[in-house]
């Protein structure tokens, strides 16, 4: 078999770089000079701060999930 990527390594990373995207985003809803768009802002923020938690925990349902996909 190809030496490919464990599922859980790949969810995680994509978490965290989704968690990074989201931050700015959400700053930039915030400091929009025509609109201000709080609601679409604290939703980005909240999303930001789950897939913090789900990248950074190992004992989160998620990632026991992955963890049988590599068995």
């Amino acid at each position: 078999m190809a030496n490919l990527p464990r599922p859980g390594c790949l969810v995680r990373s994509t978490l965290s770089l989704l968690g990074v995207l989201f931050v700015p985003l959400g700053i930039w809803f915030l400091r929009d000079d025509k609109h201000r768009y709080w609601t679409q802002s604290v939703a980005l923020f909240v999303g930001a701060v789950l897939c913090f938690y789900f990248a950074f925990r190992r004992d989160t349902w998620l990632m026991e999930v992955l963890d049988g996909l590599e068995r």
